[in-house]
C-alpha cells in the first residue's frame, strides 16, 4: 500500500493509526468475488464452452509451449547464411 492508496487517515488518542482507502483501493469482498464468479459462469453458458473445454485448452497451451518440446520433435538447426 502507498500513501496515494489512502482516502484520510486519522492518529487515534491511543496512539493507534486510522485510515479508509480510497474507492479504487478497497478490497474486494467475498460477496463482490462470488458476483464476479457469477458473471463469468452466465458468460461461459451464453457462449456454449463448457469448463472442461477450456481446461483442456489451457493443457494443450501448456504442452505447446514446453521448453522442451522442440528437442522432444527432433532437432535440425539451419545454417547460418554466412557460413554457406
Amino acid at each position: 500500500m502507498e500513501l496515494k492508496d489512502v482516502q484520510w487517515a486519522t492518529l487515534e488518542p491511543s496512539g493507534q493509526l486510522g485510515y479508509s482507502l480510497a474507492e479504487k483501493k478497497k478490497f474486494a469482498t467475498k460477496e463482490d468475488i462470488d458476483k464476479i464468479h457469477e458473471m463469468l459462469s452466465h458468460l461461459i453458458s451464453q457462449n456454449d464452452i463448457s469448463i472442461s473445454q477450456l481446461q483442456s485448452k489451457n493443457k494443450t497451451t501448456e504442452s505447446s509451449s514446453n521448453l522442451f518440446s522442440e528437442i522432444e520433435g527432433g532437432h535440425s538447426p539451419s545454417k547460418p547464411d554466412r557460413f554457406e
